[in-house]
């Protein structure tokens, strides 16, 4: 969602001292002078200060765990966040039921981002006081960034049954249900958030994330904009508010609520990311490309991959080895390998690293030297590229992509194998489907459809259909859609090459956005790609055609969320086929 879950509580005071300026009875040699010395000066902002006070009154008096809170507590608000996680736990050594140390002890880890130990800390805060709904709250913010959702979920179903007017437990539960793509149950953990608080606009924009991708995108434009009038600077909400525009084509409005985004924090990531992908799906590679390369920040990831060579820098490659690495998905290693000749040309020899189902179909292809899957470690190398980049180093423009197709062959055995395999089947065209992609591609919800997106296509006479399927939704096949008829293959259709083998055998491919569109169409097979209303930036806008793969042709919806109009296309289309 581009968003994190945050708390935004007030932090557990420590022991306080009422000291409110001028004089005071206290001995200027004791503790209590030291500590309360301490605390009028942390509440100006005077830490170093306030640190060194709140030492004196230790010194005088190192039994005391209050004295070690309040230290604890400068120390942290100084950002000097591992002597007070030590501070901390020596006040708890002191005093173990001390309620306010063990959750400042939790906040602390947390953000040191020692996610475990916070857990363990809230969870000790908790069995101190049970009904303290902001370390329920807290907790499930760390059970999250540890990986557990449905974890921090309940966490937060324990905040609110404590608190139910907790606008941040809503808040934060409605991100986590957002993260766990349970978007209804987050659009109204979201809604009753914003309901609590009208003054939040985090909340507002997760409402507009949340109704965004249930399809409900002019709603969510009004939450978008809602949050930007409390709060007009606002980075995040201006780039959710141009995707939104952007997914709904609305081109010169996605732009303009991008570029407020990038003049309000120049270096955002996920903005100059959303802009990449609006520049390169209107062909404009050369600004594009450069900024793609912000998806590593927007991920959270590195481009190095952890390797300890240096990421090829696009120059010579005479006696050097280079590691060319999957980053994303099937499909874009099949579509980025198309690079691997000109990479050669250079005097490189190649390794590919890739998914597993990959690993047949480019052994031995493109004059690959090795093929790993990511799951193994690679043959030595001097140098790598991730695989996406190479079009950015190459400088690929849009009429020099290299588009020889086809570029990936196919063995020839698997394909003898196929079509013995499908010997027995009744005569007519052969057309294999593809009707759903990876459900946790981020945009899966959008480019994915069901069987019976396809059923009229059986309207056509003379048609056989096959199921490419793998994976979930493959199921669909065993239960078609009324009128149509589709081999489904019980074992499986197998990795890619396999995949590849099958396609051989048939006269044309039919798919959503998938690897399977790409895979036909490196290896040269007719096929016909069902994309949504603003597809991936490859895709462009508007063409029939593509310029990656000749033999593709591309079938668009003319309205958000509506597959009725290309696929109608289609039917018109086989019609014509069945008919030469």
């Amino acid at each position: 969602m581009g968003g994190r879950a945050t708390d935004t509580s007030i932090k557990l005071s420590g022991v306080t001292t009422n000291v409110l300026g001028g004089a005071t009875s206290l001995s200027p040699d004791s503790a209590d002078a030291h500590n309360a010395l301490g605390l009028a000066l942390r509440q100006r902002g005077r830490l170093s200060e306030a640190i060194e006070s709140y030492q004196c009154a230790i010194e005088m008096r190192p039994e005391s765990a209050d004295q070690y809170n309040n230290l604890a507590d400068a120390l942290q608000e100084a950002g000097r966040l591992e002597e007070a996680i030590a501070a901390y736990r020596r006040a708890l050594v002191l005093q173990p039921a001390f309620v306010e140390v063990s959750y400042n002890l939790a906040t602390a880890l947390q953000e040191s981002g020692r996610v475990e130990e916070a857990i363990e800390a809230y969870r000790l805060t908790l069995r101190l006081a049970p009904s303290l709904a902001e370390a329920h709250m807290m907790l499930g913010n760390a059970l999250g960034a540890a990986g557990r959702p449905e974890d921090a979920i309940n966490a937060y179903h324990d905040a609110i049954r404590l608190r139910p007017d907790y606008a941040e437990a809503f808040h934060n539960l409605g991100l986590a249900m957002f993260a766990r793509r349970r978007y209804e149950e987050a659009v109204a953990a979201a809604l009753r958030a914003t309901e609590l608080r009208a003054d939040f606009p985090e909340a507002f924009r997760a409402l507009g994330c949340a109704y965004e991708r249930c399809g409900r995108m002019f709603e969510a434009v009004a939450m978008y904009r809602k949050a930007l009038v409390l709060r007009p600077t606002y980075p995040e909400a201006y780039n959710s508010l141009g995707w939104n525009y952007y997914q709904s084509a609305k081109l010169p409005e996605a732009i303009s609520a991008l570029e407020t985004a990038l003049a309000q924090r120049p270096e955002y990531a996920e903005a100059r990311l959303s802009r990449a992908m609006l520049l390169l799906s209107q062909g404009d590679f050369e600004r594009g490309l450069p900024e793609y390369e912000a998806r590593w920040e927007a991920s959270k990831r590195s481009a190095t991959r952890g390797f300890p060579q240096p990421v090829w820098d696009g120059g010579d490659l005479h006696g050097k080895t280079i590691l060319l690495h999957a980053e994303q998905g099937l499909g874009d290693v099949i579509q980025f390998c198309r690079y691997v000749p000109l990479i050669r040309a250079r005097g490189g020899r190649v390794v590919v690293r890739c998914w597993r189902p990959l690993k047949r179909l480019f052994t031995g292809q493109l004059d690959i030297e090795d093929v790993c899957t990511d799951k193994e470690l690679p043959p030595p190398f001097d140098t790598h590229c991730p695989i996406a980049s190479l079009p950015r180093m190459f400088q690929t423009r849009l009429e020099t992509i290299p588009a020889n197709v086809p570029y990936l062959g196919v063995d020839q055995s698997l394909v003898e194998w196929w079509r013995q395999r499908l010997a027995g089947d009744p005569p007519g065209l052969r057309v294999g489907l593809v009707w759903a992609g990876d459900p946790d591609h981020s945009n899966d919800h959008l480019r994915s459809a069901a069987l019976a997106t396809f059923a009229p296509l059986a309207s056509v006479p003379g048609v056989c259909f096959y199921s490419l399927q793998s994976g979930p939704g493959a199921e669909q096949a065993l239960n078609p859609p009324a009128g149509m008829t589709i081999r489904f293959f019980d074992d499986g259709v197998g990795d890619m090459a396999s995949t590849a083998a099958l396609m051989q055998n048939l006269a044309l491919v039919i798919a959503v956005d998938t690897s399977a569109g790409h895979l036909a169409g490196a290896i040269g097979r007719p096929v016909w790609l069902l994309l949504h209303l603003v597809p991936d930036w490859r895709w462009m806008l508007g063409r029939a055609d593509t310029p990656w793969y000749p033999t593709m042709r591309l079938f668009r919806q003319t309205r958000l969320g509506d597959w009725s109009a290309p696929v109608a296309a289609m039917v018109r289309e086989l019609r014509a086929m069945t008919r030469r």
